[in-house]
């Protein structure tokens, strides 16, 4: 058991009026022997515009530019300004132990190809590795990121505090103001002080209990992370069709997470007055979520419930208007029997949060099991012989033109990635798709940019395939994808071949030769994969 003797506590802290935010991590030892640790951190940077960033990640990262305070141990970087007219912003962040002068922390990274590792995830991160050290690159990175490093020996008994402070302002000395914190033993202890008198009156404005904020948080949760349990019943959700676009006949964008409210009797207007009471304070959070009262009744009752419902509408929109800095949220009652019932199951489909008396419980909806896999598929599909390339042309470690010059073959290798995502690109005037060595890419409808059909998250480090074919052997329970990424068996031989209109994957993971081609035909607006 003394892999269990380290426990661990994590308070997180932002100054009320100031940009600084504390991360305030407790370390005890509860074992009989000294531990050797490290603790490292990982912020990836934007410093700028969501819309900017969300549009294309890898232009906007280009103009974040680092550097290292070493008297203070702290990273600094700056967004490289393309006109007079942006406004400069910098962020800094410091690792210290509690206690400690500054400057103590040993080694830094701002290099987020060099943190992760190419075809590498923060889940297996190439500076995670055992005996990777942090580079202390600094600069130009073109993909930036904040990480700091400290080592320490932690004695029987012992416990330590690490703090991780981050700032961000509008000009550099008023981040690196930031360095009296860190010179100063009491500035931790005050911050978590003045956090936490700050939340006692925000509770206390909105007339919030724990078992309250307990609630309102539970119900963020699934609208962040879209929690299945707070949803609607799957079965209820396969009627909807067409995602958001169904929902703008009622002026509902679709574009924030929607949290839907039905109603079956007047009793139950205490219930939309505390979801009313749940916006308003998750707006003051800076967390916009929009709010769908929908009015099941029929006939004069439900006249009288909608009437109720407007008097309350009305009184939130005015309050939703008090503070225009705050992000937008929208309210919208409506009535059932007047809804196309496209539009009725679009709306279950599309809401992250559904509160609905009557709904069974989605907990104890039995788990769909995995359909059998007829017995022909396994006897239909004969093996097929690698095509003989011959002599690679211009040849290196990764690879070579074949077949006449009419494709390029890539070898993968885990140990030696290509240095960055070697694409094809795959299309006819109306449809195509993108896909890269290891399988990642995407696909798209007419305009590339403004039209995908799967996300691409535009990652030249990860390269995380967002469309994926897997193979599981029913026998044993593996499972394994039929390209590089994102399950690379570790003794398989994969091979990627481009060629013009198609691109060819090979591998033969567990014992299982497998050859896959993937194309677009001339005309129709289809991506097969063979």
């Amino acid at each position: 058991g003394r892999h269990l003797s380290l426990h661990s506590v994590l308070d997180v802290a932002v100054a009320a009026g100031a940009d600084i935010e504390l991360r305030r991590l407790t370390l005890s030892n509860h074992g009989d022997r000294t531990r050797t640790l490290s603790l490292t951190s990982y912020t990836e940077l934007v410093l700028g515009p969501a819309s900017d960033d969300d549009a294309h990640p890898a232009y906007s990262k280009m103009f974040v530019q680092t550097e290292w305070d070493a008297p203070n141990g702290m990273l600094l970087a700056t967004r490289r300004r393309r006109s007079e007219n942006q406004a400069e912003i910098w962020a800094a962040q410091a690792l210290q132990v509690e206690g400690h002068s500054a400057g103590t922390t040993q080694t830094h990274e701002t290099d987020r190809a060099r943190f992760l590792g190419r075809g590498r995830s923060l889940r297996d991160a190439q500076a995670m590795q055992p005996g990777a050290a942090l580079s202390n690159s600094v600069g130009c990175v073109l993909d930036p990121v904040f990480s700091l490093r400290h080592e320490f020996n932690l004695a029987p008994g012992a416990s330590i505090r690490l703090l991780l402070w981050t700032r961000v302002a509008d000009s550099e000395e008023g981040v690196t103001a930031i360095s009296e914190q860190l010179h100063n033993p009491a500035a931790a202890e005050r911050l978590f002080a003045e956090a936490a008198q700050h939340a006692e009156a925000q509770l206390h404005l909105h007339d919030m209990d724990a078992a309250t904020l307990a609630r309102f948080d539970h119900w963020m949760a699934g609208l962040l992370c879209s929690d299945p349990q707070q949803q609607a019943p799957p079965d209820q959700r396969l009627h909807g069709a067409g995602g958001a676009p169904t929902l703008w006949a009622v002026g509902i964008s679709g574009d924030r997470p929607i949290a839907l409210l039905c109603l079956h009797e007047a009793a139950e207007l205490s219930q939309v007055d505390e979801l009313l009471r749940a916006q308003r304070w998750w707006r003051d959070q800076q967390l916009a979520i929009d709010v769908v009262l929908l009015n099941r009744l029929e006939g004069t009752a439900a006249d009288a419930l909608q009437q109720q419902l407007d008097s309350r509408a009305n009184a939130q929109k005015d309050v939703l208007k008090e503070d225009s800095a705050a992000p937008r949220a929208e309210l919208f009652c409506l009535r059932e029997s007047s809804l196309a019932a496209g539009l009725r199951d679009g709306l279950f489909t599309v809401a992250r949060l559904v509160l609905d008396s009557s709904a069974p419980d989605a907990a104890a909806a039995p788990t769909p099991a995995a359909p059998a896999i007829p017995a022909a598929i396994h006897a239909s599909v004969a093996p097929q012989a690698r095509p003989d390339m011959g002599e690679l042309e211009f040849g290196h470690d990764y690879g070579g033109f074949c077949e006449g010059g009419r494709a390029y073959r890539i070898e993968l290798d885990r140990a030696r990635a290509t240095p960055a995502p070697w694409v094809n690109v795959i299309a006819n005037p109306d449809f195509g798709f993108m896909v890269s060595a290891e399988g990642g890419g995407y696909t798209w409808s007419q305009n590339s940019q403004k039209n995908p059909l799967t996300p691409w998250p535009n990652d030249p480090v990860s390269d995380t395939p967002q469309e994926v074919i897997y193979l599981r052997d029913e026998d044993n329970g593996v499972v394994w994808s039929a390209t590089a990424a994102p399950i690379q068996v570790a003794d398989a031989r994969y091979t990627t071949t481009h060629g013009k209109g198609w691109s060819r994957f090979e591998n033969d993971a567990h014992g299982i030769e497998l050859v896959l081609t993937q194309c677009v035909p001339m005309a129709d607006t289809v991506k097969l994969s063979h």
